[in-house]
């Protein structure tokens, strides 16, 4: 799978969404289009695509980080946790939660 474009991602006033190029050069905080939203809803639409690609890296690294406090064998079982363990968990789920919350969900 192929690398996506950088982030973070932005909009401007015709509702292209993307990255501002990265080099110091003329384009004074133009963008680099990666989408054009259109629609009744568009501003509220862009508002949430570039909410999730921006935080897709920080919900990325809380699963990774729940999935390996989760991963445990027949000798490891939940009740051998240490207090560390369980802070550890409920971190992860609180990042997980931060990141739902910013783009407008909830987990259910």
């Amino acid at each position: 799978m192929a690398e996506h474009t950088p982030t973070p991602w932005f909009k401007n006033r015709r509702l292209e969404i993307g990255p501002r190029p990265r080099t110091d050069d003329q384009h004074d905080g133009m963008l680099h289009p990666v989408a054009d939203v259109f629609g009744e809803n568009g501003e509220a639409d862009a508002a949430l695509i570039i909410k999730a690609v921006n935080n897709h890296e920080a919900l990325v690294a809380a699963l990774r980080g729940l999935d390996t406090l989760l991963d445990f064998g027949d000798d490891d079982l939940p009740n051998t946790w240490t207090f560390d363990d369980l802070s550890a968990i409920k971190a992860a789920f609180e990042a997980a939660r931060l990141v739902l919350a910013d783009v407008g969900g909830s987990p259910k």
